[in-house]
């Protein structure tokens, strides 16, 4: 029979493991769900896992504390053992392979071999799995929520980092969500966009005045918060929208290769989804408009070209999201010195991440919101050149802006930039990018999905997510 020091050393190098197994013995007694309490990684120390599994079921009733350790040793099953106990006097405690359990002081129970329990909860060894959602310019974290609180998607538990809200339960899959609002430099950054314009907004203004580095400084302290959650194995996809993709890339290349920071580390995949790996042509009208058409009271009542070009983007920005004054578009811009420098260090992105590039192709360049006029969908389009089913000039840019986006041949370079009606195809597939070295999955929807849907595009998302899972062994 083994003296009570062997039994003290299988018991402490037990413990984390024995710690989550005895909640098949309360939560059976409970009739509470055990898999949803047993996927904290070992790391973790007792307390932590007891303070965990507490806060994990803070609203179940009874509640339960980490237990205390009992000096005195008691016999089970003719060996001697220590035990812990618990609220509602339930004590446990672990003696040759197998886990026992009773109440004040009933008979120990057996519950079951150490063995056979771990196996039944073989996720209690698993890293946990975590998916940050990141949106793109003229956005915020709300953009995800058909994703979230679809069955398919995240069950409608989906933790906010940026409003320090409880950690949120996992959904079916054992996958735990995390979202941001993008906007923490945005009020001490030095980017101003037309008329002068700041961001004023304590909160943010969803990353609009922010370089792309600044922006991925802001996915690695999301990362970091993660990790002081669920622990610093945990194993993270990043799915980016539009300029959120372009966000997880100016975290990853700026750590580059060898994960200079821990957070990198953690990062096993990259989605994108409407990304514009190369930029977009529409961002040009910010330069165009900068150079051209300031101040804007000076071409009020002109009659000119930046008479319209103002009504155009004023236009834009009451039937959709997006504020062409803004800084964020200038740097959308395929020419932009923004798009230039993140795509001459892509060689940084490592070969081990897994990488998914959702692209949509049918739409027209500038076909950017739905309108309903009169019981009928109006597709708004600022390019004049482009052929519209109704007369809706006064949205038009005018011919020389859009000269400076698409070049001599407008309306046939528009047809050739089909994509999301923002991001052409070809700039939404990272593989187009010179000195990009991994190799990447490509979905391709041939649907007519303009960019400010594509977050709603639930069956998408879905698919490139069950896609990763199964290339990362999730």
């Amino acid at each position: 029979m083994p003296d009570n020091q062997s039994i003290l050393n299988v018991m402490g190098k037990t413990m984390k493991m024995i710690k989550l197994l005895i909640c098949i013995c309360v939560f059976n007694i409970l009739t509470m769900n055990v898999s949803q309490a047993v996927d904290q990684p070992q790391t973790l120390s007792y307390l932590e896992m007891s303070d965990y599994v507490f806060n994990h079921f803070e609203n179940s009733s009874p509640k339960w504390f980490p237990g205390r350790q009992v000096t005195q040793v008691e016999s089970i099953n003719n060996q001697n053992a220590y035990f812990r106990v618990y609220p509602e006097t339930l004590i446990y405690s672990w003696v040759d392979g197998n886990i026992w359990y009773k109440h004040g002081n009933n008979e120990w129970q057996m519950s079951g071999s150490v063995n056979a329990l771990y196996n039944s909860l073989i996720q209690v060894t698993k890293t946990k799995k975590a998916v940050l959602l990141l949106h793109g310019l003229a956005s915020d974290e709300e953009t995800w929520n058909d994703l979230v609180y679809d069955q398919f998607g995240f069950d409608g538990n989906c933790t906010s980092l940026s409003t320090n809200a409880s950690l949120k339960s996992p959904n079916s899959e054992g996958v735990h969500c995390f979202r941001i609002n993008f906007g923490s430099f945005d009020t001490v950054s030095n980017l101003k966009g037309l008329e002068g314009i700041v961001c004023h907004d304590h909160g943010g203004c969803s990353g609009d005045f922010s370089s792309y580095s600044d922006l991925g400084r802001e996915v690695e302290s999301a990362i970091n918060k993660i990790r002081l959650l669920l622990g610093s194995d945990v194993e993270v996809v990043l799915l980016g929208h539009s300029r959120g993709g372009l966000s997880a890339r100016a975290f990853l290349q700026r750590h580059g290769l060898n994960h200079s920071s821990q957070a990198s580390g953690n990062v096993v995949a990259l989605i994108t989804t409407g990304t514009p790996h190369l930029g977009s042509p529409l961002g040009k009208v910010y330069n165009y408009i900068k150079d051209n058409c300031l101040p804007k009271e000076d071409h009020s009542n002109d009659n000119g070209a930046c008479e319209n070009d103002w009504k155009a983007a004023d236009l834009i920005r009451e039937i959709s999201p997006l504020d062409l004054r803004r800084p964020s578009i200038g740097l959308l811009s395929d020419d932009s010195q923004e798009i230039k420098s993140l795509n001459n260090s892509a060689n940084k992105l490592s070969a081990n991440l897994e990488y998914v590039q959702i692209t949509y192709v049918a739409e027209e360049l500038g076909n950017l919101a739905k309108v309903n006029l009169g019981g009928v969908k109006i597709t708004i389009n600022p390019f004049p050149s482009v052929i519209k089913p109704i007369d809706f000039a006064v949205q038009d840019f005018s011919k020389q802006a859009e000269f400076a986006i698409l070049g001599e041949n407008s309306y046939e370079a528009a047809v050739e930039l089909h994509g999301d009606g923002i991001v052409p195809a070809k700039s939404q597939r990272l593989t187009e990018v010179s000195g990009f070295n991994a190799s990447a999955s490509l979905f391709v929807s041939l649907d007519k999905v303009l960019h400010i849907e594509e977050t709603s595009r639930v069956t998408d998302l879905y698919y490139a997510l069950e896609l990763v899972y199964g290339q990362i062994g999730w």
